[in-house]
C-alpha cells in the first residue's frame, strides 16, 4: 500500500475517471469538463495497493478569495443553493471525490489527508454528501466530524439519481480546525500510518 499526494500530473484523468465510474452506479450527470476547471487549485491523495485500479481516492479543492486564477468552490457554483461559502475567511477547502475499495484503504486515505490538511492550518474545509445515503452521512458526520450547515444544501440540475431521476439535494457541512483535530483523533487507531509518505511542504496550488 503506497499513499501518493499531488497536484498535477499523468495519474489525474487515471483518478477523474475511477471516481466518474464509481459515481455512475448511483448518479447520472457527471461532466469531466467541469470537473476539470478546478484542476489547478486541486491536492489529490490516492492509495496504490498494487491492483489494477487506485485503492482510495479523494481530494481537496481549494479556493484562495485574493488569488484570480482560483475559480470559486462548487458550493458557489451550483444550480441551486441555499448557502454560500464563508466570505470572511481567505483561504478554504472542500474535500470531495471520495471513493474507496476497502475499509483499510479508506481509513489510510483520510487519516493522511487531513493530518495534511491540518498541518496547513486551513480554517475551514466543507463537505457536500447526499443525505440520504445513511453510510455516507454517518461517515462524514461521525467519523471525519464535518457538521452540516442549518438548512445549507445545494444541487446541480442534471446531477440525477440513477433511482428516481430526481436532481440530488446535496447537504453542505463544514469542519473547523477543532473539529479537523477530533477527525484526525477519531481516525488514528484504526488507519495505517502513511504518513512518511505525505509531501508535507507540497504548497497549497496557486
Amino acid at each position: 500500500m503506497k499513499l501518493f499526494v499531488f497536484n498535477s500530473d499523468e495519474r489525474v484523468e487515471t483518478a477523474r475517471n475511477q471516481i466518474q465510474h464509481a459515481y455512475s452506479k448511483r448518479y447520472t450527470g457527471w461532466d469531466n469538463e467541469f470537473d476539470r476547471q478546478f484542476d489547478h487549485q486541486t491536492i489529490w491523495f490516492v492509495i496504490d495497493d498494487g491492483n489494477d485500479t487506485f485503492g482510495a481516492i479523494a481530494r481537496f479543492v481549494f479556493w484562495d478569495r485574493d488569488n484570480a486564477h482560483h475559480r470559486p468552490l462548487s458550493i458557489n457554483l451550483a444550480d441551486d443553493a441555499t448557502w454560500q461559502c464563508y466570505t470572511d475567511i481567505r483561504i478554504q477547502a472542500e474535500a470531495t471525490g471520495l471513493i474507496y475499495t476497502n475499509q483499510d484503504n479508506l481509513y489510510a486515505l483520510v487519516y493522511a489527508m487531513f493530518t495534511w490538511l491540518d498541518d496547513k492550518g486551513i480554517e475551514i474545509c466543507y463537505s457536500i454528501f447526499n443525505p440520504n445515503h445513511e453510510r455516507v452521512r454517518n461517515f462524514n458526520e461521525q467519523v471525519l466530524n464535518f457538521q452540516p450547515i442549518a438548512d445549507a444544501t445545494m444541487k446541480f440540475n442534471n446531477f440525477r439519481s440513477v433511482r428516481d431521476n430526481q436532481s440530488v439535494i446535496w447537504q453542505i457541512a463544514s469542519q473547523t480546525e477543532k473539529q479537523r483535530k477530533v477527525c484526525i483523533k477519531n481516525l488514528k487507531g484504526n488507519a495505517r500510518d502513511l504518513l512518511s509518505n505525505l509531501h508535507r511542504n507540497l504548497p497549497i496550488p496557486g
